[in-house]
């Protein structure tokens, strides 16, 4: 009769635990508005922040207006190279310049510091570097 009782004990701890781990549509849901939720707020963040997505355009971004723009067309082709902007927010903004064969060059500007970087993705060589 004991050999019963712990039989049946153990095979309903074993259902019970099954039925536990398997999650209900109402967490499935309430996971989802979560996840949506984040998403809102990170996106709201980066607007405040004054991010930017990765643009996926090939074109020229340089624009005159930009503290580095003179520097950028002294040191590089530009008229040859398309560019895009990786990072543009308040404090840095990176472009990548690339041509028919690949990226070539990559540009870093730190905007509080008004530092440039300037570097050959092709030579592994730095171009420029330093204040402006």
């Amino acid at each position: 009769m004991k050999y019963y009782r712990v039989v049946f004990l153990v095979g309903a701890l074993f259902l019970a635990g099954c039925q536990a781990s398997t999650p209900s549509t109402e967490s499935v849901s309430e996971h989802s508005a979560s996840s949506y939720q984040e998403t809102q707020a990170t996106s709201t963040i980066q607007e405040e922040m004054g991010e930017q997505e990765p643009s996926t355009e090939n074109k020229n971004v340089v624009d005159q207006g930009m503290d580095e723009a003179t520097y950028l067309s002294e040191h590089l082709p530009l008229e040859e190279l398309d560019s895009i902007t990786l990072t543009d927010n308040r404090n840095k903004r990176v472009l990548l310049f690339s041509d028919d064969s690949g990226e070539r060059y990559k540009s870093i500007y730190l905007k509080q510091k008004r530092w440039l970087k300037i570097v050959s993705l092709t030579d592994d060589e730095l171009i420029f570097n330093q204040e402006i």
